[in-house]
């Protein structure tokens, strides 16, 4: 998560600025087809509403509704690559559907899968960022990440499955329905990923990922954790990897 979550929560802070922008310009403008604005979650038909009434509005106001439906198309562009990724890259597999099958679907060789994927990846972990310092900072912190997983690959298993094992007591905390994603998905999303990481391999970035989604989602709750079964050791444990991880990875 860390630097992509952030950038992606300024994204849609941005993108519902945008939409916000074209109603109330929109409503203070009074024009003769207001009855026909959407709602702002609805942001294809808010900008195809711009389109179509460009000419009940002054120039002024259409030129930012311009820019502003640029920025929500651009916002839908970004979500549309970040999903076709993880569809492609994360939930074929669990469905069990291969690269050959997701080839003839999109009509091009498997090569133009493995390609597609790339171009993905590097588009969503990196943007459209053309500030080259920009770029070397992400890249210095992947090598990072990729370092400190190989380092602590033991230790990721042990604590991932510490707390996958100990399930239902976690999703008993009250974290498990105040902090957004239950405790009991988050659980479910760590020990898919546990399971495809044997022993002897270093933890893909996805499964660091749903250990500290879970970790920080069951040390929110409010109150003391049950001390049942290890949890306790297993969660200090946790938060002594995850302090480790911030300096060495997150933090430089």
């Amino acid at each position: 998560m860390g630097d992509h979550a952030d950038e992606r929560a300024a994204r849609l802070r941005r993108a519902r600025a945008a939409a916000a922008g074209i109603a109330a310009r929109r409503r203070a403008a009074d024009c003769r087809y207001l009855a026909q604005l959407p709602d702002t979650d609805n942001v294809l038909a808010l900008v195809s509403y711009v389109v179509r009434a460009r000419r009940s509005v002054e120039a002024t106001v259409l030129r930012a509704d311009v820019a502003a439906g640029l920025s929500l198309l651009d916002f839908i562009e970004d979500e549309a690559d970040r999903l076709r990724l993880l569809l492609l890259r994360d939930v074929a597999p669990v469905a069990g559907i291969s690269r050959r099958e997701l080839a003839e679907w999109k009509g091009v060789t498997v090569a133009g899968i493995e390609a597609l994927l790339r171009r993905l990846e590097s588009r969503v972990e990196h943007g459209d960022a053309k500030d080259e310092k920009v770029l070397r900072a992400r890249r210095r912190r992947a090598r990072r990440d990729a370092r400190w997983r190989a380092r602590h690959a033991t230790a990721v298993r042990r604590i991932a499955a510490a707390l996958v094992t100990r399930a239902a007591l976690l999703t008993g905390l009250p974290s498990a329905t105040e902090y957004g994603m239950p405790v009991a998905d988050r659980l479910e999303e760590l020990a898919a990923e546990l399971e495809g990481c044997p022993p002897g391999t270093v933890p893909p970035p996805s499964l660091v990922v749903w250990l500290w989604n879970v970790w920080d989602a069951v040390t929110a709750s409010p109150g003391p954790l049950p001390d049942e079964d290890g949890l306790v050791a297993a969660v200090t444990e946790g938060g002594r990897l995850r302090a480790d991880y911030r300096a060495q990875v997150e933090e430089r």
